[in-house]
């Protein structure tokens, strides 16, 4: 097995984990138009080993928002409005005969849509609840080969619960879920932890865990093709930071790395997720 050091994408876990238990003030939020690539040269197997594949590039630009209806209910969304992925050509390397030809697909992205209340706003510590949906409008069979995907085909329910606190320029959170995916996909559950540091509300570091364990509870022979991000009984462990950077007109720059301490059935390459945000907040 290589020694990697291992990269997600951002928008692999499928679902929200972004303002941790705090429910954004009512006609407050925040929007971002972000971008995040991936190479993938390697993949891991269902035993958890790395192994060597046929290059897969995937891509997604995409629309994220917060927006507080109420001072307890915020709204969420996650929208891939354009994914791509490509699959190299596979050529002898000694003849240099193609023994398989290139793949591609264009098209949208699996849509996200949260609801969180505020069980416990306003409070040193503060406690919150989430409904996460899921639509399919990604392509689970796409390409000429009908082996592409930008989605995984199932609508998929998540429930989830934050807890977080802030002290002096720091803040912490916790995350549990449970999702329920469709199609007779497993479910799993969903963890999170993340710790943040800022200078004076513009400059943020962050540095976040993210983890999805599976239940096992699926047909074990649906979506097991190697090379995608939407398998069935995927599993990541994954660390890393994320950076925001906001100028005086509200509008920001921001950008995230997430390395993959272990996994099974996804893609275990270097990825890179940048984005440019606006932070809508009520004048005082």
């Amino acid at each position: 097995m290589k020694s990697l050091i291992t990269l997600m994408f951002v928008f692999v876990s499928g679902y929200l984990y972004a303002g941790g238990g705090w429910p954004k003030p009512k006609g407050e939020g925040y929007f971002k138009l972000g971008q995040g690539l991936i190479n993938g040269v390697n993949y891991y197997e269902p035993n958890g080993n790395v192994a060597d594949i046929v290059t897969t590039n995937f891509y997604e630009t995409y629309l994220y928002g917060e927006y507080g209806v109420t001072s307890r209910f915020t709204l969420n969304t996650y929208l891939p409005i354009f994914a791509r992925v490509t699959k190299n050509s596979q050529v002898n390397a000694k003849t240099g005969e193609e023994i398989s030809p290139g793949d591609q697909l264009n098209s949208l992205g699996d849509f996200l849509f949260g609801i969180k209340y505020g069980i416990i706003p306003n409070k040193r510590v503060v406690w919150s609840a989430q409904l996460n949906l899921k639509l399919p409008t990604g392509v689970s069979n796409g390409g000429q080969t009908q082996l592409l995907q930008t989605g995984d085909g199932a609508f998929s329910q998540m429930l989830q619960t934050d807890v977080s606190t802030s002290f002096g320029h720091f803040y912490a959170s916790a995350m549990l879920g449970i999702r329920h995916r469709g199609k007779s996909y497993s479910d799993d559950w969903h963890t999170g932890l993340e710790v943040g540091w800022n200078k004076n509300n513009r400059f943020f570091a962050i540095l976040k865990m993210r983890s999805i364990q599976s239940f096992f509870n699926g047909d074990e022979g649906i979506n097991q093709v190697e090379g995608t991000l939407f398998a069935n009984n995927l599993e990541y462990v994954s660390i890393g930071p994320e950076f925001h950077y906001f100028f005086k007109n509200k509008w920001g720059v921001n950008a995230t790395i997430l390395g993959a301490v272990q996994g099974r059935n996804i893609l275990a390459n270097p990825y890179l997720g940048v984005g440019i945000s606006y932070d809508l907040k009520k004048d005082k």
